[in-house]
């Protein structure tokens, strides 16, 4: 009974996901006084810097942005199925306004098993336990468009 209760207790105790717009995204970063142009250039020049790739997508798409990159061989032997293809990390990032002068940005990522097969590749949504590396990138994007004061 005093685990019950123990467990009762912990799960109202303030560990709640944030609510509005950004809460059932991976990670997120409210950007003031800058177009999304400057904010997409930004955030290329972040994620390139970290192994990603940009990817093209088709117009019309509910992402503004995406990037991919191959894991490591670790990766591929903890996550990966038993044919020979590499895991894939993907991201997916978009811009919404969040106020009268900022933009939300928002990103997801994926664990991406069998890449680039038409029939067979899966997405794996990263849980929040990785969250901390992709806040990290949108961070470096937000300080590089409005540095702190000195």
């Amino acid at each position: 009974m005093a685990v019950v209760l123990l467990a009762w207790a912990l799960a109202g105790s303030g560990c709640r996901t944030p609510q509005g717009p950004a809460s059932d995204s991976l990670a997120a970063v409210e950007i003031k006084g800058c177009g999304p142009l400057e904010i997409a250039r930004s955030l290329s020049d972040v994620f390139e810097k970290a192994g990603y790739s940009p990817v093209a997508l088709p117009p019309n798409r509910g992402e503004k942005m995406l990037f991919e990159k191959e894991g490591n061989v670790g990766e591929t032997v903890l996550y990966g199925d038993w044919n020979a293809k590499r895991v894939w990390y993907r991201v997916r990032i978009q811009m919404n306004l969040g106020g009268p002068d900022s933009e939300l940005v928002t990103c997801n990522a994926f664990r991406v098993l069998n890449h680039g097969d038409p029939h067979f590749e899966e997405e794996q949504r990263l849980s929040r336990l990785r969250a901390g590396a992709y806040q990290h990138l949108l961070n470096l994007a937000k300080a590089r468009l409005n540095p702190a004061p000195k």
